[in-house]
This record gives structure tokens, sequence and C-alpha cells, in this order.
């Protein structure tokens, strides 16, 4: 029976967009056909399907040899139909039509028509596959992972399977439970328990992958695992993806994919050397490109098998309502992001909520249309659901003031967690004084109900209609928190761009984020709670809580602006000079000369702009993307390691925080760098330094990522290359590092990265040497090598988004290298890996100069300075905490103020007390240039001796100098480096 919808967006009264939908019901499934997509509802996520294949003949395929196309023809005239032998699972199952479906079928329509003869897959079971294909009776299967006992038996008289590479990636899979206790739950009391089939190879991956102990239970059937999973006796099921379909006949487990990822590969496989031309015509098509096709056709089957699944689930009364249910009424807020919100930028409501509608459209055949417009607050739309006028919400958090009056769903689609928000500046405050805190709280909604629950008593609320009132207030510090969530900070954060506000304090309290239901839709809240099982809700929820708005369609509204105005001025001056021809006609010639050369030089001056211009506006979205992701990443890990009592979870969140300030730091430098060398004022220093040493230390740093992508790291050094050189090592390793960073980064998994080096010749003592990175990468086509080395860009237009970086540190590298009076060279092509290469001048060092060479993370390890005194002058709480926590341990005491006037003091009294002066240069009523002067120029003898170090982020060569000509004996840049620190206490003290 025919069933149809509309999914439209209605503001003001009017129809502004609609999804069309077009589907046939049978016996357990609805197969829903979009034929238009609504704009007013945001960025659809692809349905799942397959594009166009690459190649729809065996005669496009590329290699393809004549004694190939004449046996394909030999086939077609004597053969009317191959065998597809497969297991049942969840590439291939018996549809509501009687046929098979998934990606077998998907699979063999395709090779039908490739070859042009058809293909057909039945289902059997392993030992009637295996038969099959030694009697002839199956043709072709897609069970078998290539290996050399099966493509080249030792023992002759074995025929052989002819196989090709992979058309499949079979991802191992943990089957649990629905709703029972988390794995890393688990795993923090004792070992997991985990089940496998008798016999797998599966068990190796798993050894192999695994860093934890854990149980293994084998067993012969998914029967018997899953009378396991029931009792407890197991946690866990293991095997590949097409296992979840024995099970899904219980309705109680859910699949998970098993991190780290780990792939089977399965071929298409035949015993019947016949059939060897197909094999082998495969294999070229699968070389030439196929494989990305077959992945399509891969995800889209898999696609099929959810929605078969999903709808045997469906009682008799919930398919009667699919096939008869209209539109259903949608209230949607314009304010909750990231679950729904109106964006008015692009003019249309988007969020999880919106997306995950749109999965359940395209699985059930649901339309759904929204009845409030962008300007409904949520008492209104709260009503609206209660009245039933809409038959749900985005999103309606579950209280107990709330039951009896709406229906939930069991499944989530988000969690979040309770929160008071504030300005950043504002101080950390503790639990017990919230009561006396002034705090916001928003009327209606279930934060504001939580509040009251928690603090009956608390007599300092004020109450608002809307978030935007209540974030109003805080911000002209009429309140000094808002009762929220986490993700009312993303709002602020992400969305509205405001990064002065903080989560302050974080309720361990989680509460789910899910739809929320008219009290008589029990039938539609079924079905969208069981739909909501087969929809990817965590990478859709995932995927916008990462997200970050840059407004760049409001920064291209304002480029167009600015250059229909410089177009304008082009015309005007064009005019005149136009105007001045015919006034001075007798000039002719001359005037002419001058108008061309004018315009053309107009123009060229209008392409310039409009280049650099974009150029820039790329480079500063680049910037902002590069700053915002570790920053996220800082913010969201100090409200998990605040919040949490687990100390490993605790130290989890520390070391995150610590990899993306580290991050968060190259960006910095670069753009320091960058700076500088614009400005002209990079300079090179000279030092001893062991250059093998060098090399290697550039290597360890670089390893742990290659390890992760399991390359192969090497390096090939000339020996004759002195062992000590003289020049600026520190400029010299960046190079080295930003190479072979960039080659491990643009490196696939388990490819090559190779440094080398060598000696070109030596002149007086002055030394020429060649570095080269080679890799086996992607490659770089010639039109983007000649804009790789140029500062804000890099070589493609998305390399930001897919593989991070600034685009700065390749300019970088070739304005350094030129300092050191050489030249950066390339060679690579697309597919076949890179060759960085640059040549640069240094002196011979003496043979065993002694050289230091420092150990991360080791700084200071045994040194105590007991007895010594050090005083601190800094006005910012947490660096003076820094300092202090550093100082503890080496027994060193420090006597903390917090500005040049106080420290000035407390040395003027007792100045024999100290060894030490740690001076920050930015302090209120006195800095530390003035400070140091005035120490300085006291009577005492200690106040010209005694060390002053400058502690500051003013960290430019002129600013170091400057430091120097005031009086200051060394300089500790921040953010505080404690290498820094631990090497001037060994110095001076």
């Amino acid at each position: 029976m025919p069933i149809g919808g509309r999914f439209p967006l209605v503001l003001d009264g009017k129809e502004v967009g609609a999804l069309r939908l077009r589907g046939l019901f049978a016996f357990l499934t609805v197969a829903a056909l979009l034929s238009a997509l609504p704009p007013a509802l945001g960025a659809l996520r692809e349905l799942p399907g397959a594009s166009a294949p690459l190649f729809t003949s065996y005669r496009q395929i590329p290699g393809v040899t004549d004694e190939e196309r004449a046996a394909i023809e030999a086939l077609q005239s004597r053969v009317d139909v191959f065998t597809y032998g497969i297991l049942t699972g969840t590439e291939a199952f018996i549809a509501e039509d009687g046929n098979v479906g998934g990606f077998a079928r998907l699979f063999c329509e395709w090779m039908s028509e490739l070859f042009g003869i058809p293909f057909e897959p039945r289902l059997y079971e392993w030992s009637d596959l295996v038969a099959g294909l030694e009697d002839g009776s199956v043709d072709f299967t897609g069970e078998l992972t290539a290996d050399e006992g099966r493509t080249n038996p030792a023992d002759p008289a074995v025929k052989p399977y002819y196989m090709t590479d992979a058309i499949a990636e079979r991802a191992l899979v943990m089957i649990r439970l629905y709703g029972g206790t988390p794995l890393f739950d688990i795993m923090a009391a004792r070992a997991p328990r985990y089940a496998f089939f008798g016999g797998t190879t599966t068990i190796n991956a798993v050894a192999a992958a695994t860093p934890g102990p854990y149980e293994s239970v084998y067993i012969d059937s998914y029967e018997e695992a899953h009378a396991l999973l029931v009792s407890g006796a197991i946690d866990a099921y293991i095997g590949e993806n097409t296992d979840e379909a024995g099970f899904d006949i219980y309705g109680d487990t859910v699949t998970e994919m098993y991190y780290p990822l780990v792939y089977t590969p399965v071929s298409l496989s035949t015993k019947n050397p016949d059939l060897r031309p197909v094999i082998s015509v495969m294999q070229k098509a699968l070389y030439g490109g196929a494989d990305r096709h077959l992945t399509e056709l891969y995800n889209a089957g898999e696609y099929e098998y959810k929605k078969h699944k999903l709808f045997t689930r469906f009682t008799a009364g919930e398919l009667a309502y699919l096939r008869d249910a209209g539109a259903v009424g949608v209230a949607a807020e314009y304010d909750n992001y990231p679950m729904s919100f109106y964006n008015a930028y692009d003019k249309e409501f988007q969020g999880i909520a919106i997306d995950v509608m749109r999965e359940i459209t395209a699985f059930t055949g649901l339309a759904f249309e929204l009845h409030n417009d962008s300007s409904a607050e949520w008492v209104d739309i709260l009503a609206m659901l209660e009245r039933g006028e809409a038959a749900m919400i985005t999103e309606l958090i579950r209280t107990p003031e709330r039951e009896g009056r709406f229906l939930w769903p069991e499944s989530s689609i988000l969690t979040d967690y309770y929160a008071l928000l504030s300005k950043t500046e504002y101080r950390n405050i503790r639990a017990n004084e919230i009561l006396y805190m002034t705090v916001g709280i928003v009327d209606g909604y279930a934060q504001a109900e939580v509040f009251r629950n928690w603090f009956p008593d608390h007599k300092h609320t004020v109450t608002y209609d809307n978030y935007a009132s209540a974030f109003g207030a805080l911000g002209r510090g009429e309140i000094e928190l808002v009762m929220a969530s986490q993700n009312q900070l993303l709002v602020q954060t992400n969305y509205h761009e405001l990064p002065d506000y903080k989560a302050n304090i974080v309720f361990d309290y989680p509460f789910d984020s899910t739809f929320g239901f008219n009290i008589n839709e029990g039938t539609l809240c079924a079905v969208i709670d069981k739909t909501l099982r087969a929809v990817d809700t965590k990478s859709i929820a995932e995927q916008w809580t990462r997200k970050t708005y840059d407004y760049r369609v409001k920064l291209a509204q304002t480029q167009r602006l600015w250059l229909a105005g410089a177009s304008a001025l082009l015309l005007c001056v064009v005019g005149l000079l136009v105007y001045i021809f015919r006034k001075k006609r007798h000039e002719g010639k001359r005037l002419q000369t001058l108008v061309d050369e004018r315009t053309t030089e107009l123009e060229a001056q209008k392409e310039e702009a409009r280049a650099a211009n974009a150029s820039k506006s790329i480079f500063l979205a680049t910037m902002s993307h590069e700053i915002r992701t570790p920053m996220t990443a800082i913010i969201g890990m100090t409200a998990i390691g605040i919040k949490t009592s687990d100390i490993a979870r605790k130290d989890y969140a520390l070391a995150k925080i610590e990899s993306s300030s580290q991050h968060l730091m190259g960006v910095i430098n670069d753009i320091l760098d960058m700076s500088k060398i614009e400005a002209h004022k990079l300079e090179l220093s000279e030092t001893e330094f062991e250059f093998e040493g060098l090399l290697q230390r550039a290597m360890d740093l670089i390893a742990p990522r290659a390890e992760e992508k399991r390359q192969r790291l090497t390096r090939d050094t000339d020996a004759a290359i002195p062992p000590v050189l003289i020049g600026d090592d520190q400029h010299l390793a960046q190079v080295i590092t930003n190479f072979l960073s960039n080659a491990v980064k643009f490196t696939p998994e388990e490819g090559s990265v190779t440094l080398g080096a060598r000696l070109l010749g030596e002149e007086g003592g002055v030394c020429v040497l060649r570095v080269w990175v080679t890799d086996t990468g992607i490659g770089i086509t010639p039109e983007e090598q000649d804009r790789l080395f140029r500062s804000y860009e890099q070589a493609r237009a998305d390399t930001s988004r897919k593989y991070g970086g600034t685009g700065l540190g390749l300019a970088i590298s070739k304005s350094i290298i030129e300092l050191m009076g050489g030249h950066v060279e390339l060679e690579s092509a697309p597919g076949e890996g890179s060759t960085f290469a640059f040549t640069f001048k240094a002196r011979r060092g003496a043979e065993g100069a002694s050289t230091f060479t420092k150990t991360l993370g080791n700084e200071g390890a045994g040194e105590v300075f007991e007895g010594c005194r050090i005083l601190l002058a800094e006005d910012v709480d947490i660096n003076r905490e820094i300092v202090l926590a550093i100082a503890e341990p080496l027994l060193l005491k420090v006597d903390c103020v917090e500005n040049g006037a106080q420290a000035l003091i407390m040395f003027e009294r007792a100045p024999e007390d100290y060894d030490m002066i740690l001076m920050d240069l930015q302090m209120p009523q006195m800095d530390g240039f003035e400070a140091t002067r005035r120490i300085r120029a006291l009577e005492c003898e200690k106040a010209k001796t005694v060390p002053i170090i400058a502690m500051t982020a003013n960290v430019f060569r002129e600013d170091i100098e400057k430091c120097l000509e005031t009086g200051m004996n060394g300089h500790i840049g921040k953010p505080f480096d404690p290498g820094e620190f631990f090497e001037a206490l060994r110095r001076f003290l």
C-alpha cells in the first residue's frame, strides 16, 4: 500500500521547503526513496547508497588483454548464470520479497552488469559452500581470505583457489546485551570475559591489539554465546561484523565496533580454472579504483540489513501506524544548540535532532513537519506538545515533575551534565558556596526544576524567560552564575563564538537528551525508540559537539562588497582617464598609452588584492580551527578532570590537556616565526652541536606517530660528515622535524619514511651538507608544488581539514634554510611519494667537543637547591602556583609578590635573603623593567650582583635584548618551560 508524506518548514505561515517521500509498504519493510531535499532543515547526512560505478563493462578496465576479452566472450556464449555462494549474515539475508538482500545482492548486480553474465547469490552452510566450490556447483564466493595455502598449495594434487585482493573488509565487532554494564566499568573492576568461536583466527587479532588482560571463552554456536551473555558468564562476543545477524533474532543485543580497529579482508574466489579470466579481470578492476565503489556497495548493503532488522522488530500495530501515518507534527527549539537551533546565517533549523529525524525518515518513511517558527519560546513549544498541537519535541529532559505528562523513548541521543556556568575570569567556586551566589535560572527548563530541588533554600536566584536574557545578565555582571548544562556552554563558545564563558561547576549528574512525546503518542514513541537503535546517533552527536562556527558566509559577503567597491573605483578611474583623453586629444598616443598602462596596473593590483585577501581569509579560518580545536579539548578535558574522582580518568584528562597544549604552543610558535620572517627579524645563532645526535632526536620525536601508523622509519647518514658542527642547531632541528612530521602525516599506514644526510663539500672549514626526507606518501602534483612553500597556503584547499596544520611550516623552513646559505628542493609525483631536501652551510667544530643534550621529561631530576631562596614577582595566580609546584621538590624556598613595587620593598628590606629574583615584565603599579632599574640602583652590594631573570610572554629577540639592557641576567619565556627554569637555576645558583 503506497504511503507518502512531507517534511516542510513553516516560518510565519509560509512553507519554505519540503522533503517529498514515496515508499512501497511490503510485509515487514518500507523502501523509502528521497526525491527532493528540504533546504530549510540543514545539511542532510548522505543516505547510504553507492554512486555510479567507475566501470560498467569489463572492456573499460585498464590493462585487460585481448586474451582475457576473448575468454570472457567465450564464457558469455556458454554460461547462463554464475552461482555466487555466501553464508547467511549481515552481507546476505532473505529479504521480504524472498530474494537474497544486502551487499551480496548489490555485488552480484554490479558483477552481472560488468561481465554481461548473471551472477546469482545463494545462501549456504559452510560445509556445503566448501563442497560446492570443490565440485563446481558453486562458481564464486566472497567468504574466503587470501593466503598462501589457498593460492599456492604445496601439494600440486590439490586444486588451488583463484582469488582477487579484498572485495570487502570485515570489521571485528563486540556484541553485548543491550543496556548492560559498560565495558569501561567492567575493566575498572576486573578482566572482561570475551567469547570466541573455537578455532577462529579472530582471537589472534584480538590478542595482538588488546593492551589489557581478558579471559577467553570458546563457544560452538550463536545460541551458546547468547545464553552466556544472558547469564553473565561472558561480557561480550567478539567476531566479524557479519556475525551480528546470528544475534539479532533475540532482539536484546547491541553491536559495537572493536577498538583498535581490526579488519578481515575477503576475496572473490573460485576453484574452477575456467573462471580464472573473471578473477584476473576483477583484480585489474581493483587496481583501477573499483575498491571505492565496492566500499560504497558494502555500506549500502549494511544499511539494507539494518532496515530489514528494524522492521522485523516492529509489532503489527506499529507497522499499521507506519502504513497509515500522516506527517508527524514536531516542535523544535530555536536556541538549543547542538540539539536543535535556528541558524540565522543559513536561514534553517539545524542540529542533532534534525539530522536524527532525517535518518528516521530514511529508515521508516515517516514524514515530519515543524509546527513552530524560528522565534517560538520554550514555554510556548512545550505547551504545544502538551496540548497535542505537536506530537513530539526535539528535546525533553525527563524529570519527576514531567512524569505522567509526557512520554520518552528508552534510547538516548546525547548524554549531558548539569553545570553552573560563569565568566571565564570569574574565580572557581566550591559547592558549599553556591547557596550564597547570585544564580540565574530559566523558567520552564529542567535545569531550573533540578536547581530548585537541589537548593530549595537558595535566596539569590534570578529568573529569566530564556537563556539569551540569562547570559546577557551574566555578561553585564548582574548575576554570578547561570544554571544550565555543558551543552549550553557549547552554545556560547562553539555557536555564538563567545569564548569568555566556562563551566565553573559540572555536577556529576548526567542526564539523557532525547525526544519527548505527547502523552497520547505511545505508538509513535515506540516506533522511534526502536529506530533510534538503528541510527548512528553517536556519530551525529559528535559531529555537532565538535563543530565550531567561523561565519565564512558573512566574511564572503564582506569580501564581495570590498571587491565591488574596488571595481567601482576602477571604473571611475578609467572613466576619468577617458574624459581627460577626450579633453586633450592633442596628447593622443601618449595619454592613450598612459590609460592602458594605468588600467593594466589597476587590474593587476585588484587581482593581487583579491588573491591576498582570499589567502589571508583562508589562513585566518585555518588558524581559528587550529587554535579552537586544542582549546576545545583543553576546556572539555579540564571539566572532565575536575568532576571525576577516578584517578585513571583524571590522568587521562591531564594527558589530553598536555598534548593539546603542546599542539596549541606549536601553532603559536609557527605564527610568531612567520611574523619574525615577514618583519626580517629572524636571526640565527651559533653553537657547537653533535649533528648525529640532532638527527636522532628529530627521529625520536616523530617515532611515536610513525609507530601508530606502523610505518618504517630509517636513517641514511654519510660517515664523512664531521661529528661536531657549528651553527643554529635549534632552527636546523625545527626544519628537519617539520619535514619528518609532514612525511609521516601524508604517508599511509605501513609506508616508509627515510631521513638522509650527505656531505657535499668543504672549503675553509665551512661544510656544505644536504639533508633529505623521502616518503611513500600521497605525492604532490606539479601545480600543488608551485604554491607549497608560500606563506598561509597549503598544497590543497582541504589539507588542513583532512590532516591538520597551519600551512606555515614549509614557508618557515624555506626561510630558515635560505638564511643558512642553502636552498630547498622537492621531487614528487601523485601516488609515488615525495622527497624534500635542502642544503645548508655550517662550520666544522672541534673533534670531541662537549655538547649539552637536553633530556625531555627529566629536567631537574634528582637536583635540589636546599638553602636557596628566590623572590618571585608575578601578578597571575596560576603562574605563581606553577613555579611553587616546580620548586617544592627541589627544596627551593620562594617568596611571592604581585607587582614590581612589592618586589622592590621585599628586596630592600632583606637583600641578603635572596639568591635570585624572577621578574614578570607586565605588572600593575610597577612593571618589571622599572623594578629592575630601581633594584640595581640601591646602595647595597647585593643589588648589583643578585641574578634577575625575566619571566614573560614577550619572546622576540628585541624583548630579550631590552631585558638585558635594563640590567636583567636572563630570560624565561611563557608558557612556562620547566627546562628553561632548571637551566637558569643551574647557571645562577
